[in-house]
């Protein structure tokens, strides 16, 4: 039995089955529409928009508000709440999850999830995302950032991961 719950893709065509692919840092499944919310938000629950990596978004404003969204197709035969998680670091140093940063990262909807924590619901097999974006500021001018999304399914959700 593969991987179970919401999975978040590091490529398009990637699949829970098939996790090998050439990168690992251009999810499709993250899009930063930049200081824009998108104009229609449920565009990321459209199958055929998923199959293309639509809409397409890597657009960070620093200093500024940012509207980013994340989402994740469900491998359960039935409906799952999942809660993702969202993260970001200097580029440099993405491969050291202690160094992830939340803090100046928002999301609003749900009273009971932490603030970069937002719970999403997927049909079986189908897709889910973050409708009510995420708000992130990146903190500093001329410097790149890498966000990641990290999905708790199951028991225990609205306890951060440990990274």
């Amino acid at each position: 039995m593969g991987y179970q719950g919401l999975f978040i893709r590091d490529y398009v065509g990637e699949t829970p089955d098939n996790a090998k692919g050439p990168s690992w840092t251009q999810s499709p499944d993250i899009c930063i529409s930049g200081t824009v919310p998108l104009k229609d938000p449920l565009s990321l629950l459209d199958m055929d928009n998923y199959n293309k990596g639509l809409p397409d978004g890597d657009n960070q404003t620093p200093l500024q508000t940012n509207f980013v969204y994340a989402r994740g197709i469900n491998t359960e035969q039935v409906g799952i709440t999942s809660t993702i998680y969202l993260y970001y670091v200097d580029t440099s140093i993405v491969l050291w999850p202690q160094n992830w940063k939340m803090d100046t990262i928002m999301h609003t909807e749900g009273t009971n999830v932490p603030i970069n924590a937002a719970q999403v619901v997927a049909q079986a097999q189908g897709l889910a995302a973050t409708i009510e974006p995420f708000k992130w500021t990146p903190p500093r001018q001329d410097n790149h950032y890498c966000l990641v999304a990290w999905v708790k399914n199951g028991d225990d959700q609205l306890e951060p991961p440990d990274l």
